[in-house]
């Protein structure tokens, strides 16, 4: 992520300049050992080095956490978008930030500028993750857009990716979205499965934005199990997280038409 934050460099090599003098005063002034001055500056330098790094790493985090934490996928959006070209050059960089800004743009009801942003991933070394990762991506814009074939389409491949992976290729939380996203189709067709699981993952730590997809899982998960109590807590508590995140709108929707029928049946 360091090329994302080219001004952390500066600030590194300014440290590393820095370093360096200290290294000559102790050398010239002390009379320290070529040897010991040496090694002094090799020590120096990986410090400074990890430095830049854990800086670069905390400043993209923060700009996640627009999105994660505070949940304004639009100003999310405004943040990270220009440093979307600095990526070019680093692939993976690249596709990692292709894959936040294509949710953040779902979220806002933007899906077709959401595809067109998976659309643009480039090649990686690890090809089998980034696939898996894009299809689920892919996959659960489907069903934002409540365009269920394709969803079921894309999730099919991905289970297919999930079942052939011997060697972990995928990475466990491509597996997990996988299961994730077959329970949220499952759940859209009447069926509720795994509903133990999901309220293990509904009560789990979590930020804010994937707290919101997870209560409304379940939510979803026991509206199919014909648990209205159950389900209307858990869109109760989805909905309350933010009008910004596509999971809280629908939430808000499914509770309306919970209270809707409540109503009907009084």
């Amino acid at each position: 992520m360091i090329v994302l934050y080219p001004f952390v460099v500066v600030v590194g090599l300014l440290c590393e300049a820095a370093v360096l003098a200290l290294g000559v005063m102790l050398h010239t002034t002390l009379g320290l050992s070529t040897g010991i001055t040496v090694a002094i500056l090799a020590v120096a330098t990986l410090i400074t080095f990890a430095g830049t790094m854990i800086s670069a790493t905390g400043m993209h985090q923060k700009q996640l956490n627009i999105l994660l934490r505070d949940m304004d996928p639009e100003r999310f959006i405004a943040v990270y978008e220009p440093l979307l070209k600095k990526a070019r050059k680093r692939p993976n960089v690249q596709l990692t930030m292709l894959a936040y800004l294509s949710t953040a743009y779902a979220n806002l009801g933007q899906y077709e500028k959401a595809l067109e942003l998976l659309d643009e991933a480039p090649s990686v070394k690890e090809q089998v993750r980034a696939d898996g990762l894009l299809l689920g991506n892919r996959c659960l814009i489907y069903i934002q857009m409540n365009q269920l074939d394709k969803a079921a389409d894309c999730l099919t491949r991905l289970e297919a990716m999930v079942k052939a992976d011997k060697d972990n290729a995928l990475g466990g939380d491509v597996v997990q979205s996988a299961r994730c996203l077959r329970i949220r189709l499952n759940a859209s067709k009447g069926w509720a499965t795994d509903v133990a699981w999901v309220k293990a993952v509904a009560a789990s730590g979590q930020p804010p934005f994937y707290a919101a997809s997870n209560q409304l899982m379940l939510g979803q998960v026991l509206l199919a199990d014909h648990n209205k109590a159950g389900a209307k807590a858990a869109l109760e508590k989805a909905a309350g997280y933010s009008t910004n995140l596509w999971a809280c709108r629908r939430a808000a929707e499914l509770l309306a038409g919970l209270e809707a029928s409540a109503s009907k049946e009084i």
